[in-house]
């Protein structure tokens, strides 16, 4: 079965003459259903502005920006990378890079062997591609929220979150940014109600697990 397409008609994103669903990808599992509804419902400090429901995802590998080619090529290839994955066992929730200077709260998630398998099948098609591998070793995590800028330092060690012992992840897609856009802001207002966070990130393609 192949991938959902790249959308005909993207204008509504980007305008219809931008490059920029390109500019910022990266490919990524999407959570089923009542993952999602528990990712969101999570219990945040105050300082945080809650990801969007629709954001919520479980980075597999960050592209930067790619070629119109190489975007139809990873397109092409995400029903080769698509595999059944386990539930995975939830870890703990963390303040990244440090609680000194905040920047996200993340749910930290097992590093089972099937999602090793499929990282590893990932960088394959990315050296086929040309396109890079982050250095950085692999940490499986959903973005919760993110600190505004500047923030200050939090107080010690931010309590656990509770969240289910697994979760669940059925999609693999390729994401773009929405950032580069006059209608989505780099950032909202600070004053924004957090269940209302309007989406960051455009889903170009996808195939279910």
């Amino acid at each position: 079965m192949p991938a959902s397409p790249l959308p005909t008609d993207t204008s509504t994103a980007f305008g219809p003459d931008s490059a920029a669903p390109w500019r910022r990808c990266f490919l990524a599992l999407a959570p089923d259903t009542a993952t999602r509804d528990a990712l969101a419902a999570a219990p945040l400090p105050a300082s945080v502005q809650a990801a969007a429901p629709d954001d919520l995802h479980l980075t597999l590998a960050f592209l930067g920006a790619v070629t119109p080619a190489q975007g139809q090529s990873l397109i092409q290839a995400l029903p080769h990378l698509a595999r059944k994955l386990p539930p995975l066992p939830f870890q703990h929730n963390a303040t990244w890079p440090n609680t000194d200077a905040p920047r996200v709260e993340v749910a930290c998630y097992a590093f089972a062997p099937e999602l090793q398998a499929l990282l590893s099948d990932t960088h394959a098609v990315l050296r086929q591609l040309g396109l890079p591998i982050e250095a950085r070793p692999f940490r499986p995590h959903v973005t919760l929220g993110r600190y505004p800028r500047h923030a200050t330092p939090v107080a010690g060690q931010q309590p656990a979150i509770l969240m289910p012992p697994t979760a669940r992840f059925t999609a693999i897609g390729l994401y773009t940014s929405l950032r580069h856009t006059a209608s989505q802001p780099e950032s909202l207002p600070p004053d924004t109600d957090q269940t209302h966070a309007r989406p960051h990130y455009f889903l170009m393609a996808h195939h279910e697990l």
